[in-house]
């Protein structure tokens, strides 16, 4: 976090991933927006800007939240506690940090996200 004004916060968040996120991904990331209402309700803070610090790329990319903003955030929370619980099976999805993941090597996907060429690894070596 930094401090904008006297009551007054920036959220910081630090990515090394080497693909760069476009501004309606970051406008929609719910990563920022639990931050958001975690820093809100939680601490208080009143947040005036979300950033992303885009370290491979040497790129801030801000985006903004609004009290309007916070149902929606809460009903995605509870919505994925539900399943979580209630699911008794989690089955593999795949998403673009696949070919980064420590379990690849026994996925049942694994072939699948091998294949994909749409997907990135976000380790480097």
């Amino acid at each position: 976090m930094d401090v904008l004004g006297p009551v007054v916060y920036e959220i910081l968040d630090y990515k090394t991933e080497p693909t760069m996120r476009t501004q309606d991904a970051i406008d929609h990331d719910k990563q920022l927006s639990i931050y958001y209402w975690a820093c809100e309700d939680t601490l208080g803070l009143k947040i005036s800007k979300l950033s992303l610090l885009m370290l491979d790329h040497d790129v801030k990319l801000e985006t903004r939240r609004t009290r309007d903003d916070i149902p929606k955030v809460v009903e995605t929370i509870d919505k994925t506690a539900y399943e979580m619980i209630h699911e008794k099976e989690f089955a593999p999805r795949k998403n673009k940090y696949c070919k980064s993941c420590d379990h690849l090597h026994d996925c049942p996907l694994r072939d699948e996200v091998l294949a994909d060429e749409s997907l990135i690894s976000m380790k480097k070596f």
